[in-house]
């Protein structure tokens, strides 16, 4: 069976994994294999083709976390039919959402409009929800907005679970590095934060801080070989920098707000460093034994461990250099993303100047070397049939000639997008 990855914010699941085309949010793997297709008279399709992106997000989100094995038939979702009555009403509450919106997008299911007559009363303890008989209450939470009275709660509520989840994760991956459980978790709650401007006592810096540390966190999560060190490392230096909302006092925690013992001490001055930067100078005290002592911007630290201190300044220097490299590959990353979706377009309408111009831009972007961890003869005949679409542009070639280009460029890149 094919394992799936998907995008919760714009509704769609591939066999490859990496970023999404659209929003670029890293894509989320699935805890479980694509359903297989088998025999009718087993399997139930739901019909969701007014279904807006961030109901089938969410819809996705949701046969996750119930553990329903299923597929998406262009706009049609098919499950086992054993699973029937937990997707009734699972599809039933986020249709009455979406018709809520924009009078469409109710659900079917093959053998009747079961989903249809779904109980506002009836107990849900099965979907993960209280009992309750206010349909606005059992309404998705990225839907939340829809419904005036629940708008703040839910928004609250809803990121300050999703920034919990990320707390406690962070915690049992710096403890367990191998924990998959932690691993998902930690996939599940990044996509909330990426989307939120800010959160509680986080000012922009911090919160900023606390998304690039994710991000290098899942980096690590998805290498293909066990990277435990790395993980362990920005686990820790994630739990440091959420320790402000006091749900997960962790040892370093307290011992960077322990003062340094008496003696002579030594201030630096840190006030350009990045907040995650400072909380892992923190952590590599705290292994060293250094007592240290924070007092806004500035760091006291004994004066007779001057020389380990000033060590860890420069491994952490070093290691924002390499993080200037990263952001370097994190462009093009965007670029090649960006191509992708660029050569989808044209390849649509492969006489649209607009999107010829689109193409060439994003293929001048992403030249370069291969991109981290992709093999040079798959890059190869990537950057090859690209240097071929723009000549075929450039020269204006026969449309069907610039749409074969563009078509098949797409599906090279599909595997690295």
């Amino acid at each position: 069976m094919a394992r799936v990855w998907y995008c919760a914010n714009c509704g769609y699941e591939v066999h490859s994994r990496g970023r999404c085309h659209a929003c670029r949010a890293k894509l989320v793997p699935s805890a479980m294999s694509e359903l297989e297709a088998g025999n009718d008279e087993d399997e139930v399709g739901y019909r969701i083709d007014g279904w807006t992106d961030r109901d089938r997000g969410q819809l996705i989100v949701r046969l996750n976390d119930l553990g329903i094995e299923h597929r998406f038939e262009d706009d049609e979702l098919v499950i086992d039919a054993a699973d029937e009555a937990r997707v009734d009403d699972l599809v039933a509450i986020l249709g009455d959402q979406a018709e809520a919106r924009d009078g469409t997008g109710a659900a079917s299911g093959e053998e009747g409009d079961a989903a249809d007559e779904w109980a506002e009363d009836r107990e849900l303890d099965d979907l993960g929800r209280s009992e309750t008989g206010d349909m606005q209450s059992e309404a998705d939470d990225r839907g939340a907005d829809d419904y005036e009275d629940y708008e703040d709660y839910e928004d609250d509520e809803d990121l300050k679970a999703t920034v919990g989840l990320l707390a406690d994760a962070a915690t049992r991956l710096r403890l367990d590095p191998t924990d998959m459980q932690a691993d998902a978790d930690i996939a599940e709650a990044s996509a909330g934060v990426f989307i939120a401007d800010s959160y509680g006592p986080f000012d922009e810096e911090a919160w900023s801080a606390i998304g690039r540390v994710t991000r290098r966190l899942l980096t690590a999560l998805g290498a293909e070989e066990a990277l435990e060190d790395d993980i362990r490392k920005e686990a820790g230096v994630l739990e440091k920098l959420l320790a402000p909302l006091g749900a997960t006092p962790t040892a370093t925690a307290v011992a960077a707000a322990t003062p340094a013992r008496p003696g002579e001490r030594t201030v630096y001055e840190l006030a350009e460093w990045q907040p995650d930067q400072r909380a892992e100078l923190s952590i590599l005290l705290d292994q060293k034994g250094i007592a240290h002592e924070w007092e806004g911007d500035e760091i006291l630290v004994p004066s007779v461990r001057e020389g380990e201190v000033e060590a860890l300044f420069d491994q952490i220097a070093g290691e924002a250099g390499d993080e200037d490299d990263e952001d370097s590959d994190e462009q093009r990353y965007r670029a090649v993303a960006e191509l992708f979706a660029a050569c989808g377009r044209l390849a649509a309408d492969p006489t649209d100047e607009a999107r010829r111009d689109h193409a060439l831009r994003w293929i001048d972007l992403s030249e370069g070397p291969p991109l981290f961890g992709m093999d040079e003869v798959d890059w190869f005949r990537i950057r090859s049939r690209a240097r071929s679409l723009a000549t075929a542009i450039e020269e204006d070639h026969d449309p069907n000639e610039v749409f074969e280009h563009a078509d098949q460029l797409h599906d090279l890149l599909r595997s690295v997008v």
